[in-house]
């Protein structure tokens, strides 16, 4: 789908920003040269420091679309598949301002950048956790839009799908702000991508382990199947007896 626009794409030596400047771009490097440089940058501070705030930024919506799936209505959960999106987009524009403000130095916009996504990340965390102490005590069924619950309950899977891609945004403007290059800048993001790749690669052995280790038959059903050919001895005892 997007394969037809990336043509569209200037070359990065043709590309001007909207104060002036250009894209540093540097020489051309063979195939040797790259996988060096790919190497050293899976493997630099860079990518290190980075690692567990990839897997955080990454792997946040599991429980949340269990959340959504229990608690709300289905035209509830197609009106949050619509809107989401749309102010997640809002969101990413947001962080992105406050990130360009000139009069500060880079440092102390990373710093702002953080101070923001890791207060807006735990406002919504209190908020999921007050809610869901409130549905442990009271199971609210499935909620539709149009119920008094709606919208407490709504609002921090709401502003989860924002804040949860907004700490992605933010470490990949982070990256670039390290980057000595154009080349430089897309491999230092690309690392930052492939630390789940290498989460997944790290995660074969134990998986390996474990899948060999399943039981031909779930033991629950054995316990239960165990269970009712006890029961059935037991009536068949009772009938002889009679």
């Amino acid at each position: 789908m997007e394969l037809p626009f990336a043509f569209l794409i200037s070359p990065l030596e043709r590309v001007v920003r909207s104060d002036g400047t250009r894209i540093l771009v540097s020489e051309k490097l063979t195939f040797k040269e790259e996988f060096k440089l790919i190497r050293f940058t899976m493997t630099s501070k860079l990518i290190l420091l980075s690692a567990l705030w990839a897997v955080w930024s990454f792997f946040y919506s599991g429980t949340w679309s269990t959340y959504l799936g229990i608690y709300f209505s289905v035209r509830s959960r197609a009106l949050s598949s619509l809107i989401s999106p749309f102010f997640c987009i809002v969101g990413c524009f947001g962080l992105g301002f406050i990130l360009d403000i000139k009069s500060l130095s880079q440092r102390r916009r990373a710093q702002l950048g953080l101070f923001v996504v890791v207060i807006l990340n735990l406002g919504v965390y209190i908020w999921s956790i007050i809610m869901q102490a409130k549905f442990n005590t009271t199971n609210p069924g499935k909620i539709d839009w149009d119920e008094p619950l709606y919208a407490s309950s709504f609002l921090p899977y709401f502003f989860v799908q924002t804040t949860g891609p907004l700490s992605q945004s933010y470490m990949y403007w982070l990256l670039s702000s390290f980057a000595t290059d154009a080349q430089s800048n897309v491999r230092n993001g690309a690392a930052f991508s492939c630390v789940t790749l290498a989460l997944m690669a790290a995660s074969v052995g134990p998986m390996l382990v474990l899948v060999n280790a399943t039981p031909d038959r779930i033991p629950a059903d054995v316990i239960l199947e165990t269970q009712e050919v006890q029961q059935e001895k037991k009536l068949e005892e009772l009938k002889a007896e009679v």
